[in-house]
C-alpha cells in the first residue's frame, strides 16, 4: 500500500493491523504536529542574531545551541518518547517512513531560519577583516596590492554562501575601503609619490571630484612636510653656525663636520625647497654667470635673485630633474 504523504509502499498485512496502524499515524502525527509547532514558537523567540555574528561555533553550526541543533535534538528527544512507540509492525512501518519525512522538513527549514543570520555573521566576518586590513594598509601602503589579493582568495570567484547581490556591496566595499586607506596612508607617508600617480592617471576608480580633494590633501600634506624639512635644516646650520661664533671659529666641534653637504643639495631638497616657496607652480631655470638657478617665472632671474626668489641649484642637469619630477608632481 501507499503511505499518503510519502509516495513510498509497504508490505501488505491483514486489513484490521493496517487500518489500526493508520489510526494510530494518523493522530500521532497531529499530536507530534502540534508539539513541534510549540517548540518551534517558543525556541524562534530565543534565536540570537548576534551570535551567530559574535561566536564561531554559532557560525559553522557546531554549538548544540544553534536553532537547526535545538531541533534536530528535539525531534530525536520526543520521537524516543513511549508516547510515539508504535503499536505493531505497520504502524511502525508507516511511523517511520512518516518521521524520517517529517524530520527533514523540519530540519531544513531550521536551516532556512538560520541562513540570514549565517549570511549576515559571513559578511560580517569578512567586513571585520577588511577594516583591519585597511588599517594596515593606512600604515603601510605597500601591502595595498597583497591584501586586495587576500580578499578576493577569501570571497573567491563563485561564492555559494553569499547571494549575489550581497557579494557585489561587498566587493564594492571593500575596494573603496582599501583605496581609501591607500590614499590616506600615501598621503601620510609619501604624498610626493601619490600625486605623482594621481596625475599619471591612476585611481580613476574613486570619481574626479574625491581625486581632486586627494590631490589637494597630498599636495598640503607635501608642502607641510617641506616646511618641516627645510626648517630642520635652517635650525641646525644656524645653531652651528652661531656654535662656530662662540668656538672661534673651531669645525670640528661642531655637527657641521659630519653634514654630507650632498644630503643638503639633493634633488628632494631643492624640491623642498621650491615646495616651500609661493611660487613653487610657476617656475624657469636659467644659469647666471656659472649658476644655475630655479626662480618665480613671473621675474627675470637677476630679479628673483635679489627679492629671494631664486633657489641655486648644482648645475643645470639638476635643474631639469627638478622640473621633471615638479611636471609630474603637479600635472
Amino acid at each position: 500500500m501507499i503511505v499518503p504523504g510519502t509516495g513510498k509502499t509497504i508490505k501488505e498485512s491483514p486489513k484490521a493491523e493496517i487500518d489500526s496502524a493508520k489510526a494510530w499515524v494518523f493522530n500521532k502525527s497531529a499530536e507530534l504536529f502540534e508539539m513541534n509547532n510549540k517548540h518551534t514558537s517558543e525556541a524562534m523567540q530565543q534565536i540570537d542574531s548576534q551570535k551567530y555574528m559574535d561566536d564561531i561555533s554559532y557560525m559553522d553550526g557546531t554549538n548544540p545551541e544553534t536553532y537547526t541543533n535545538q531541533k534536530k535534538n528535539y525531534l530525536e528527544k520526543i520521537l524516543s518518547d513511549e508516547s510515539f512507540t508504535p503499536p505493531n509492525e505497520s504502524a511502525q512501518e508507516l511511523w517511520g517512513q512518516y518521521t524520517q519525512t517529517f524530520k527533514q522538513d523540519q530540519i531544513n527549514e531550521a536551516i532556512s531560519v538560520e541562513l540570514q543570520p549565517r549570511i549576515s555573521a559571513k559578511v560580517k566576518q569578512i567586513t571585520n577583516g577588511v577594516n583591519l586590513h585597511a588599517e594596515g594598509i593606512k600604515n603601510n601602503p605597500d601591502t595595498y596590492n597583497q591584501s586586495l589579493l587576500e580578499f578576493n582568495e577569501v570571497i573567491g570567484e563563485d561564492n555559494n554562501f553569499i547571494p549575489a547581490a550581497q557579494l557585489k556591496e561587498l566587493r564594492t566595499t571593500a575596494l573603496e575601503v582599501y583605496k581609501t586607506a591607500y590614499i590616506q596612508g600615501m598621503t601620510r607617508l609619501d604624498p610626493k609619490s601619490l600625486m605623482m600617480e594621481i596625475t599619471a592617471g591612476k585611481h580613476k576608480e574613486v570619481g574626479e571630484a574625491h581625486l581632486d580633494k586627494y590631490y589637494i590633501g597630498a599636495l598640503s600634506s607635501y608642502k607641510v612636510k617641506a616646511r618641516q624639512d627645510v626648517g630642520t635644516i635652517v635650525d641646525l646650520l644656524t645653531s652651528e653656525y652661531n656654535t662656530l661664533l662662540e668656538n672661534g671659529g673651531d669645525l670640528e666641534s661642531t655637527r657641521l663636520a659630519s653634514l654630507d653637504p650632498k644630503a643638503i643639495s639633493s634633488d628632494e631638497m631643492m624640491i623642498k625647497l621650491t615646495m616651500h616657496s609661493d611660487w613653487f607652480n610657476n617656475i624657469a631655470l636659467e644659469e647666471v654667470d656659472g649658476q644655475a638657478y630655479i626662480f618665480d617665472n613671473k621675474l627675470s632671474v637677476n630679479s628673483a635673485i635679489e627679492n629671494d626668489k631664486a633657489i641655486p641649484v648644482k648645475d643645470v642637469k639638476q635643474g631639469k630633474r627638478i622640473f621633471k619630477q615638479l611636471a609630474r608632481m603637479l600635472g
